[in-house]
Order: structure tokens, then C-alpha cells, then sequence
């Protein structure tokens, strides 16, 4: 998400208050075993590998570049744009909520989540003859969706309080990595224009045990507040895999090789598995786990 992905969460999360307040009025007179709750969090997962790895990876590129004598040679450049670690990012989806009896409730849901890191600096990079100066700016985004069934159990009431356990199975599909790339050269016959490198793959089923407490304060007999706030956990770490690259570097003209003996950008494809560049060319599987606490605002309509 950019800038704006806050303002979508919410008109998102306030429309949907909307609309089942309006559907809940209609059978406010008979048995209220359904409830629907839109909710509005966030999911901070343990990302080390991403964070101090494939954020933190170099960017290796050589190129040939005249000499005043007409003859050529290869410049060597690292650049290196450390970004900023993706710590949390924001959440929304949607619950519904069956109760059984006094105590127990089945949940069942669907949400989504993304966090984004960017950075600039001024490097050098070999051009069409020359080694120009230039702006490296990296954005990474990832996202998933989230599909979930689960149990809750009420262990405390009190006036218009309610306090419960809950319990639930998470699968993550749709698991997006997309890491861009744009160099805009400050000088040289490249000056103002910009090369791009983006770099996308993705993975699916991945599963999820989620355990937590949730709190409930009713307004009406229909309408509750709530807050939840669990910890999220798998069995393994996965890689994002069938990587995609859009690049619009031109080997016959700008002077760079794309093999990767001489241009190695801090994300590949190797065996199916997107991976980053460790150092020196070096490239290790991107691991990414989604351990981590979440937490999350609700409103609850029940009919």
C-alpha cells in the first residue's frame, strides 16, 4: 500500500458498518445468534530474514566505459540503499460469528495486510559509455490475504462486558513480493531519464494458528465495541517462488549486461526461488515467516 492505504481501510471499514447496521435494524426483533463485524488492526510479523537481509542487499553493476584514448574497460559499481526494516503494517477484512449457546461462538473471516519500505541516495552507475551519477530509489511491498475459521469461548460478563478466549486457523494466499527499482541519471546522454527493474513473485497456502483474548462492550442489545489481540504463528518459514522481472535496460545500447556475472541486483530468481543478493554475488533463498502479534478494532452488529 502507499500513502493512501490508511484512508482505504477505513472507508472500507466504516462502509461496512454501514451497511449491516442497516440489515441488522430489519430483524432486530428476533434471536440475535448471527453477528458481523468489520475490523480494522495490525499485524506486526517477524520478518528478520527480509529485514536485515534482502532490504539490506547490494546492488552490483559493471558496464563498459570509455577512456580518453578511445580504448574500453569495465567499471565496477556497488550501490547500496539500505531500507528501512517492515516492522507492522495495516489490516482489514471482515467476521461473522454464529453463536451456539451462551459460551461459544464460531468465527469465520476474511482480511488482508501489506507493509511497504522505500529509500533514495545518489550513487554511480557505468551508462552508455560513462559513469554517470544517479538517484537509486527501491520500494518493497508485501501482502497477503487472509482466510480464517475459528472457536470463541466467553469466560467472563459483567454488566455490559464480555471477555473471551479465541482459537483460529489462518491459510495466507495470494502472498505478493514486489520489489522496484528506479535509477533516474543526473547527467551524461542519460540525463532525466530513468531505467526501472521490478521484480514480483508470489506464493499460496500457507497456514496459520492464531490464538488470542477479545473484549466486547455493548452499546445495545445489537451493537458491541470490541477489541481483539492474539499471536500468530506457522510451522515453517516459505519462499516466494515463479518470480517475474520487467526491466527496460538496453543491452546493445546502454552498455550494461544483464547476466548476472556483471549485473546483480539485490533480488533474482534461481531454481524457482526468489532469492536476494547476500554480498559479492552471492544469492540465498528469501525466507519469510509471518509470526507475530496482531490486534485489531471492531464493531459487531448482531442479528
Amino acid at each position: 500500500m502507499r500513502g493512501s492505504s490508511a484512508a482505504r481501510y477505513c472507508s472500507w471499514f466504516f462502509a461496512m458498518v454501514v451497511v449491516v447496521h442497516c440489515s441488522s435494524v430489519i430483524a432486530a426483533d428476533e434471536e440475535k445468534k448471527w453477528g458481523v463485524s468489520p475490523w480494522l488492526g495490525v499485524h506486526r510479523p517477524d520478518l528478520k530474514l527480509l529485514n536485515e537481509g534482502a532490504l539490506k542487499a547490494p546492488f552490483f553493476v559493471a558496464g563498459d566505459v570509455v577512456l580518453p584514448d578511445d580504448t574500453t574497460t569495465t567499471a565496477v559499481r556497488i550501490l547500496r540503499n539500505e531500507l528501512p526494516p517492515i516492522n507492522s503494517g495495516a489490516n482489514a477484512g471482515v467476521e461473522f460469528q454464529l453463536n451456539l449457546n451462551e459460551r461459544n461462538a464460531l468465527l469465520m473471516g476474511v482480511g488482508s495486510w501489506e507493509g511497504n519500505t522505500s529509500g533514495a541516495v545518489l550513487g554511480e552507475f557505468p551508462l552508455q559509455g560513462t559513469v554517470n551519477d544517479v538517484i537509486y530509489s527501491r520500494d518493497v511491498d508485501i501482502s497477503y490475504t487472509d482466510f480464517f475459521l475459528g472457536w470463541k469461548y466467553r469466560i467472563l460478563k459483567k454488566d455490559k462486558l464480555r471477555l473471551s478466549t479465541r482459537l483460529s486457523l489462518h491459510e495466507l494466499f495470494d502472498i505478493d513480493y514486489r520489489d522496484q527499482i528506479v535509477l533516474l541519471f543526473l547527467e551524461g546522454t542519460a540525463q532525466g531519464f530513468k531505467r526501472i527493474l521490478i521484480a514480483k513473485s508470489q506464493t499460496t497456502g500457507v497456514l496459520m494458528l492464531q490464538a488470542g483474548v477479545s473484549a466486547d462492550y455493548f452499546v445495545v442489545d445489537w451493537l458491541s465495541l470490541g477489541f481483539d489481540i492474539g499471536y500468530e504463528f506457522g510451522l515453517d518459514k516459505f519462499v516466494p517462488r515463479d518470480t517475474q522481472f520487467d526491466l527496460d535496460f538496453r543491452s546493445g545500447t546502454d552498455g550494461v549486461s544483464l547476466e548476472p556475472s556483471s549485473f546483480n541486483p539485490p533480488i533474482l530468481s534461481q531454481g524457482g526461488n526468489t532469492q536476494y543478493n547476500s554480498g559479492n554475488g552471492v544469492y540465498k533463498d528469501l525466507e519469510i515467516g509471518f509470526d507475530g502479534w496482531k490486534a485489531a478494532l471492531r464493531v459487531t452488529i448482531f442479528y
